[in-house]
C-alpha cells in the first residue's frame, strides 16, 4: 500500500479509494487501475507495468500501453492541478470603499448579526432569497460580521470581515453559491473550514435525537420529501447544503429556506398554504423555477445530531416505494459525487 503524504487510500469493498491532496478529489478505483496507479507511485518503469497488465489482465500490447498511459497521464494532472479551484489571488488589494453597494441585508442567525453587502441585483437575487426569512432591519443594532459580494474586472469577489475569500468567473455561481454558504455557516457556528468534516449536496430532518440525510441529483425529490417531513412535525436540518462537524460527526443546521420545485408547487400547496403566496424565482442559468419555503421558526441554530443513513432519492411518478441497501462501492461513489471534504489529511481521513 502507498505511504505517501500526497496520496491516501482506502479499500472500499472491491474497490479503493484515492484521495489526492494537491486537488483534493477523491477516485474510486477498480483493482486494475489501482494496480497500476500503486506500481507507478512505487517508481515501477511503464515498461514493466505494461508487461503486468499483459499477464495479470490478458491485455495486448495496445491496450497495455494505453491503460498504463491512461492512468499515468491522470497521475500526472493531479499533481499539476492545485486546489482550491479559485481565481484568488493572494497578492490582490481592492478599496471596498469604492464599492457602491446597491443592497446591504442584514441577517439575524444564532444570535449574531451578518452585514450582507451585494453590488448589484444579480448578485442579491442568487443568494438573499434564501436568507429572506432572516432579515433583521434594526439598524441600531452593530452587525458582528461584514460579507461582501461585488464584481471587478469582470470577475465576482467574496470578501469576508475584510479579507478576501476568492474571486470567479460570473458562470461558476455553484462554487460563488457554496463558498458564500460556507461563509455563513463558518460565522454563525464560530467555526472555519477544517473544522467541518465535509458538506454535502443534499438535504438532512431530524427528530431530535439522530437525523437522516436525503442525497441525490438535482430534481430528484430532496427538497419535497424534506417538505414533507416538516409538515409531519420533523425538524430540518439543512436543505441543499449539509455541513457534518469534524469532532463529533453530527449533522448541524444550516438555516437556508427550503427551495421548492415548480414541479411540486401543487402538492405541496395543499400542506403549506404559503407556497400559493410566495414569490417565484426563475433562475435562467439552471433553467429552473423555484418557491421558498421557510423551515421552523426560530434563529437559534440548536439542532445538530447524528445521521442514521444516508438515503439516496430517486422520485419516479407512480412508482410506488422502493427502499434497498446499497453496496459499499456503491455507496461511497455516490457519497463522492455529493460531497466537498475540507482539504486536511484529517478530514480526508
Amino acid at each position: 500500500m502507498i505511504l505517501n503524504e500526497d496520496y491516501r487510500v482506502k479499500e472500499v469493498g472491491e474497490s479503493t479509494t484515492v484521495w489526492f491532496k494537491n486537488t483534493n478529489q477523491y477516485v474510486v478505483m477498480e483493482k486494475p487501475a489501482f494496480d497500476v496507479f500503486e506500481q507507478l507511485q512505487n517508481n515501477v518503469t511503464c515498461k514493466q507495468v505494461e508487461v503486468f497488465c499483459r499477464e495479470e489482465y490478458g491485455l495486448s500490447d495496445l491496450e497495455s500501453n494505453n491503460f498504463v498511459n491512461e492512468v499515468r497521464d491522470f497521475i500526472s494532472l493531479q499533481e499539476e492541478t492545485k486546489y482550491p479551484e479559485s481565481e484568488s489571488d493572494e497578492a490582490f488589494v481592492f478599496d471596498n470603499d469604492l464599492v457602491d453597494y446597491q443592497f446591504n441585508k442584514r441577517y439575524f442567525i444564532n444570535n449574531k448579526l451578518l452585514l450582507v453587502q451585494y453590488h448589484d441585483e444579480n448578485l442579491m437575487q442568487s443568494l438573499h432569497p434564501l436568507f429572506e426569512h432572516l432579515e433583521n432591519n434594526e439598524v441600531s443594532k452593530e452587525h458582528t460580521h461584514n460579507i461582501r459580494l461585488f464584481i471587478n474586472k469582470g470577475l465576482v469577489h467574496l470578501h469576508s470581515d475584510g479579507i478576501q475569500i476568492g474571486k470567479w468567473k460570473p458562470e461558476d455561481d455553484h462554487l460563488i453559491k457554496g463558498k458564500f454558504f460556507m461563509e455563513v455557516l463558518n460565522k454563525v457556528h464560530d467555526f472555519t473550514e477544517d473544522d467541518w468534516m465535509t458538506v454535502l449536496h443534499a438535504s438532512a430532518i431530524g427528530n431530535g435525537d439522530s437525523s437522516l440525510i436525503f442525497a441525490g441529483d438535482s430534481g430528484n425529490g430532496k427538497s419535497t420529501i424534506t417538505s414533507l417531513l416538516l409538515s409531519k412535525g420533523y425538524s430540518v436540518l439543512a436543505d441543499d447544503f449539509v455541513p457534518i462537524g469534524v469532532e463529533t460527526g453530527e449533522v448541524y443546521q444550516f438555516p437556508a429556506r427550503i427551495s421548492v420545485k415548480e414541479s411540486a408547487f401543487e402538492m405541496l400547496s395543499k400542506i403549506f398554504s404559503e407556497i400559493n403566496s410566495a414569490k417565484e424565482h426563475y433562475y435562467e442559468k439552471l433553467d429552473k423555477t423555484v418557491r421558498y419555503l421557510n423551515p421552523q421558526s426560530g434563529d437559534a441554530l440548536s439542532l445538530r445530531s447524528r445521521a442514521k443513513a444516508i438515503i439516496f432519492v430517486k422520485y419516479q411518478k407512480e412508482s410506488g416505494c422502493t427502499v434497498c441497501k446499497l453496496s459499499n462501492d456503491e455507496a461511497i461513489k455516490r457519497i463522492i459525487a455529493q460531497a466537498w471534504v475540507s482539504p486536511t489529511l484529517q478530514n480526508s481521513e
